[in-house]
């Protein structure tokens, strides 16, 4: 569940998505950015909404709000939208304009605020998404789970993560992939055995001894 991130990029990113995923799992609650929309991709009660405005409107509002000079509020805007466009290509790999991720866009240039809210508030409770919230519950649980073992894993020095794969059902954590040592296994299991609310564990991690170059001796 590594990828090219050095360890404490990762480790950072999981820390934002726990957060997330806690918050969600709480439920009753808007989650702004971070790329929530991708995170909770698998949820299907959470109504995905993505707001927007024509460039010179959001320069205009921007502008009036911060006093701050067009040209200004011209440069903050575009390096704003660069900047969360990168960061959903980089984490997420994909563009963040792609309509197929968004249940609902509202563009402010047509839509007063009391309505864009209207539109969402209602939106909410259509019956697709409440008669699928128990379930939903129960996936958000088990993606809890799995992102506190990675975080304990990922923690650990003594734990070379980077093939290591974490799968959750119903409170059941599997751990798969390889490591180089039985004590890295074993490292692996007590950790994911600390974090709570594991209903079961199974060790499916296969180790891999380093195998020396005969050009090396």
């Amino acid at each position: 569940f590594v990828d090219t991130l050095d360890s404490k990029q990762s480790l950072d990113l999981h820390l934002i998505e726990l957060i997330i995923l806690e918050a969600a799992l709480k439920g009753n609650v808007v989650i702004y950015g971070r790329g929530g929309q991708d995170l909770l991709k698998d949820v299907g009660s959470v109504l995905r909404t993505r707001i927007i405005a024509p460039f010179e409107d959001r320069v205009e509002r921007w502008s009036e709000c911060e006093w701050l000079d067009p040209d200004r509020a011209r440069y903050l805007v575009r390096k704003s939208d660069q900047q969360r466009a990168g960061f959903i290509k980089y984490y997420f790999d994909r563009d963040w304009e792609d309509s197929i991720y968004y249940d609902l866009t509202i563009n402010t240039q047509r839509l007063s605020e009391d309505m864009a809210v209207q539109v969402i508030c209602d939106s909410v409770k259509d019956e697709n998404l409440e008669n699928i919230k128990a379930s939903c519950k129960k996936l958000l649980a088990d993606l809890v789970l799995r992102k506190r073992v990675e975080i304990a894993i990922l923690s650990a020095d003594n734990i070379d993560a980077y093939l290591l794969e974490i799968d959750v059902e119903n409170g059941v954590v599997t751990l798969s992939g390889q490591v180089h040592s039985s004590t890295e296994k074993a490292a692996a299991e007590a950790l994911a055995r600390s974090v709570e609310n594991l209903n079961d564990l199974q060790n499916d991690i296969n180790v891999v001894e380093y195998r020396m170059n005969p050009s090396e001796n």
